[in-house]
């Protein structure tokens, strides 16, 4: 296999380097170019996978925010809960607070305090009080419903105050 070049006589070498020089930057341009639409692309590519994620983003933010109100929501509604009852003791001139006939209760179970009978613990000791705290006020306290007995009790559903209600009037009799 025979290769023949050709070779061209350089006569003057400062138009030998420009063109040399004009040739190399043909070259590179095109290069450039090449690099250029590839960095393009991969930009394109990163600012549609960010769009992508800021969407989802959006939506989660959307999402929270609706939880946020339900909560608020809710806890809105507990609060005035707790005011009605608040004003409903007030209101209410001869009938002892629900507090007092707590504490008057607790006094025949020693150890057991206001903050365990409406708090969340479930241990034998608390609940027989507990349950016997939820029967006497239910009993001085007519005026009261089972959601607002629920309310006192430490936010509790009125099934359960109902339930505390007939196990101890079976109870008793």
């Amino acid at each position: 296999m025979n290769i023949q070049i050709a070779t061209k006589e350089i006569t003057d070498v400062p138009s030998y380097l420009a063109e040399a020089k004009a040739r190399r930057e043909a070259l590179m341009g095109s290069r450039k170019a090449a690099v250029n639409v590839a960095e393009r692309k991969m930009l394109h590519d990163r600012i549609s996978e960010l769009a992508d994620r800021l969407t989802e983003m959006k939506a989660t933010n959307r999402s929270l925010r609706e939880q946020l109100d339900e909560k608020t929501s809710i806890i809105r509604a507990h609060e005035q809960t707790i005011m009605s009852l608040t004003a409903s003791d007030e209101a209410t001139e001869g009938r002892r607070p629900a507090k007092a006939i707590i504490t008057d209760i607790l006094q025949e179970f020693p150890g057991i305090t206001y903050a365990q009978v409406v708090g969340a613990g479930r241990s034998v000791p608390v609940v027989e009080a507990r349950h016997t705290c939820i029967l006497a006020v239910h009993r001085a306290r007519p005026d009261l419903s089972f959601p607002q007995l629920g309310a006192i009790f430490g936010g509790r559903d009125h099934t359960t105050i109902l339930f505390a209600v007939r196990k101890m009037e079976a109870r008793l009799g």
